[in-house]
C-alpha cells in the first residue's frame, strides 16, 4: 500500500536463456483484503521493473499474481511489503479526551511491543503492553502516550478529563 485505496505492484520478468527476449502480455494480480475481499486488476507488463500504481477498495494483506495460471512458466514468487512506517500514521488513541480507559487504535499489521505514559513534567506515571489503557489514576490534563511497535515509535498526545 502506498496510500489509502491504493497499491504499489512491480513486475519483474527473467528468462529462461539469454536468447529469449522479454514477453509482453497482460497479467492478472489478485488482491486479498483482512475481511475475505478479493480484487483483480490486469496489468499490461511490457517491461520488466514495470511499476504500476492499483486503487484497491480494502487494506491489502496478500497478493497473488497469475492466480488462474494463465502464464506458463516456473519459479514465479510474489512478495508484499507493506510500508509499517506509514501505518503508524493512523496509530491513534480514543476516546480522547478520555476519562477512565482509553483505547489505542493499532493499524493492521503492525505489532505493539509496549506502551508508556509520561504527565506533562516528563515523568513516567503508566507503562503497558496493552491496547487497552485504565486512566482512571491519571491526574486531569494533557499526557503523552509513547507506543513502541515492530515499525517504530509513535508518541501520541492524551487529554485525560
Amino acid at each position: 500500500n502506498i496510500a489509502p485505496g491504493q497499491a504499489l505492484v512491480t513486475l519483474n520478468q527473467t528468462q529462461s536463456h539469454p536468447s529469449v527476449t522479454f514477453f509482453e502480455m497482460p497479467v492478472q494480480v489478485r488482491f486479498f483484503g483482512a475481511g475475505g475481499q478479493t480484487f483483480d486488476a490486469t496489468l499490461d507488463h511490457t517491461v520488466s521493473g514495470q511499476q504500476f500504481t492499483v486503487t484497491v477498495p480494502f487494506e491489502v494483506v496478500d497478493i497473488a499474481v497469475d492466480p488462474e495460471q494463465h502464464i506458463i512458466s516456473r519459479n514465479n514468487t510474489a512478495s508484499l511489503g507493506i510500508a509499517k512506517t506509514d501505518a503508524l500514521q493512523t496509530l491513534s488513541v480514543y476516546p480522547n479526551p478520555g476519562k477512565d480507559v482509553v483505547r489505542l487504535n493499532i493499524p493492521y499489521g503492525v505489532e505493539m511491543q509496549s506502551v508508556e505514559v509520561f504527565n506533562a513534567l516528563g515523568q513516567s506515571v503508566l507503562r503497558d503492553n496493552d491496547d487497552t489503557l485504565e486512566v482512571s489514576a491519571l491526574a486531569t490534563g494533557v499526557h503523552l502516550i509513547r507506543v513502541n511497535t515492530d515499525s517504530g515509535t509513535k508518541t501520541l498526545r492524551f487529554v485525560r478529563q
